[in-house]
């Protein structure tokens, strides 16, 4: 390479760390200096990169930021950095890389470039294993994973996996499979006559906490070699109960750790020495995931630089991993937004509680969740809800205007009564259970109070219903599709209904709804709806309690049963606000919603019987439906 290619091969690197690091070169000399092409992503040690220097004097410090292929060196003299420069600058090294070497105006502080403390309930007992039990079990580890003849029972051979979706290592399972695209176990299929060998056993009895009751029962080994890793991931909480132990075999490794709720919150790099014992509690079991990079190198703390970083070249590594199998699938763990079990129940009320198969059970907590958070809100934020509803939607307009003069149309759950006086020239009734909505909907024309599972109207009665943002306050599916059964017994045969319940799909087609698009005062978000933290909250019932998650508004529904909080603020001339974020002045009441998934309107129509379907569709984050009576 000529020397004007090197120059502009110089200058584009010192561009880059001025652009990475805000450090510039110096026509200068100074005591900082800057060499590219032999830094940590070249494999260069710090030790390596200290001899570098010290043959041209003292120096003070080694910087080697993680990830880059330059490295910097602060010498003690200008003099000394002088001498490395001149002698270091495009030099080629045996793989034949050119170094170059460069005066800076300052070198970085990367004192916090790297976290090595564990995260919280990640314990490590370091020389577990004396040097001989170590070798003992890679021994048996071999011996396993290279024949499946011969073995007695103590050594049982189970399974190795070298599929596509593991091309990265060995595996081998005992006692149960661990299924890597689940993270989990099938309790229901213990591998035949595979218990954990007694050679790994008499190790495991020596785990803190461990007595016959909780001996582990389930063993993975991974056998990694260099350069080989895993994904980051987190073992499904449901199938094992109790902490999960992890033995490190034959050479140091940097396992990494993520937080799975905070994305802020820095990455854990953690050191697993080969002989040490990892037990994985707590946050690091639940809210953690952890992995290991494939690569050759990992980056440790440095022992001669405070704050430093160095790196560490991997060897033949095996890890024996042991769980716990929870048959009853039960996880009552302290992170339920990550855990699958209570996920699985806190977004619907019906496997809320222990009693989905007791109907009469099952109704009375509805009928409690509906009175607390769907009748008594609606009470206590009436006048405030009427003052932000008072557009009526395209699609209702549509159907309204569709039917022949003087017809008469009931509006089931009318609320503030909007549409009760849309067309002067059609008879509209709306009836609603809540008080405080009616008192507002009276000003509109004739409405009475009435509850949507038992409407106070004779059959055969009406030409035409609309149901309005009410089906999806119904805590059960059967009480859901009792609502449609009473909306289609008022209407005469022929007849037609329409009904609007809130879609889960938020975006569809690529196109966000309003309630996406809109916040406080109405001013558009950014394109991107953020992820949140999820709030959970107990509902007290006579049965027990029923956990759902609080939504996060403006945001995507991660659940189909849900509360969404009405935040009431007081204004100083003593009316209210719009709804808007939680401050000290506000009252945050929590309404239920289920809402629907695509399709689910359509089935649970066709469950109602003499119903026809005429057409469901899609409007601003609504799942609608427009029927006839047979």
């Amino acid at each position: 390479m000529d020397a004007k290619k090197r120059a502009r091969k110089q200058t584009r690197v010192l561009a880059a760390i001025r652009r990475d690091l805000g450090i510039s070169g110096s026509d200068k000399p100074t005591e900082f200096v800057c060499i590219c092409n032999a830094g940590l992503m070249n494999g260069l040690s710090e030790e390596e990169f200290l001899q570098l220097f010290l043959r041209f004097g003292s120096v003070e410090n080694v910087i080697m930021p993680t990830n880059k292929s330059y490295a910097f060196a602060v010498m003690k003299s200008v003099e000394s950095a002088v001498k490395a420069v001149q002698s270091i600058n495009n030099c080629e090294t045996m793989d034949r890389r050119t170094l170059y070497a460069a005066f800076v105006d300052s070198v970085p502080d990367l004192r916090d470039q790297c976290v090595f403390d564990p995260p919280p309930g990640l314990d490590i007992i370091e020389d577990f294993l004396v040097d001989e039990e170590e070798e003992e079990l890679l021994a048996w580890v071999d011996q396993v994973s290279d024949s499946k003849n011969d073995l007695d029972d103590s050594t049982s051979f189970c399974i190795i996996t070298v599929g596509s979706s593991l091309k990265h290592r060995r595996v081998l399972h005992f006692g149960y499979e661990f299924n890597y695209a689940t993270n989990a176990v099938d309790p229901e299929k213990p591998l035949p006559d595979k218990a954990i060998p007694k050679i790994c056993l008499k190790f495991v009895k020596k785990f803190p906490g461990i007595d016959e009751a909780n001996l582990p029962d389930q063993l993975t080994v991974n056998v990694y070699e260099p350069g080989q890793g895993i994904p980051n991931h987190v073992d499904t909480h449901s199938p094992f109960s109790g902490p999960i132990f992890s033995l490190s075999l034959g050479s140091p490794v940097v396992m990494q750790f993520r937080h799975q709720n905070r994305p802020a919150v820095q990455d854990r790099s953690v050191v697993l020495n080969r002989k040490s014992l990892t037990i994985f509690r707590g946050e690091s079991r639940y809210l953690w995931s952890h992995g290991i990079v494939p690569r050759k190198l990992d980056l440790v703390k440095s022992r001669s630089n405070v704050g430093g970083v160095t790196v560490l070249e991997r060897g033949r590594r095996m890890s024996l991993t042991f769980r716990k199998v929870n048959p009853s699938g039960i996880c009552n763990c302290d992170y339920p937004a990550q855990c699958d079990y209570q996920n699985s129940r806190v977004g619907n009320v019906e496997e809320s509680l222990e009693i989905n198969e007791d109907a009469d059970a099952l109704e009375r907590v509805a009928e409690e969740l509906e009175r607390n958070h769907v009748l008594k809100v609606y009470n206590s934020i009436a006048d405030h809800f009427h003052k932000t509803r008072s557009k009526a939607w395209p699609g209702i307009v549509k159907f309204l205007d569709s039917l022949p003069p003087h017809s008469l149309i009931v509006d089931v759950g009318c609320g503030n009564g909007k549409y009760v006086s849309i067309r002067p020239d059609l008879t509209m009734i709306g009836f609603d259970v809540t008080l405080g909505l009616l008192r507002n909907a009276q000003e509109k024309g004739e409405v009475f109070q009435s509850d949507c599972l038992a409407i106070g109207a004779r059959s055969d009665s009406f030409d035409a219903a609309i149901c309005i943002a009410v089906v999806h306050h119904f805590a059960t599916e059967s009480r859901r599709r009792l609502a449609l059964k009473e909306i289609l017994r008022i209407l005469k045969p022929g007849a037609k209904g329409l009904v609007y319940v809130w879609a889960k799909e938020q975006e569809l087609k690529n196109l966000k709804s309003y309630y996406l698009k809109t916040r406080k005062k109405n001013k558009p978000i950014s394109e991107s709806v953020p992820v949140v933290e999820e709030i959970f909250a107990r509902c007290e019932v006579s049965s027990g309690t029923v956990k759902l998650p609080v939504h996060k508004n403006r945001s995507n529904f991660k659940h189909s049963d849900l509360l969404v909080p009405w935040t009431l603020k007081k204004m100083e001339d003593g009316g209210f606000d719009k709804p808007e974020e939680l401050n000290e002045s506000s009252k945050i009441h929590h309404r239920f919603y289920h809402v629907f998934s695509r399709g689910e309107l359509f089935r649970l129509a066709e469950t109602v019987e003499g119903l026809v379907i005429d057409d469901v569709y899609y409007e601003e984050g609504n799942w609608c439906l427009v029927f006839s009576k047979k």
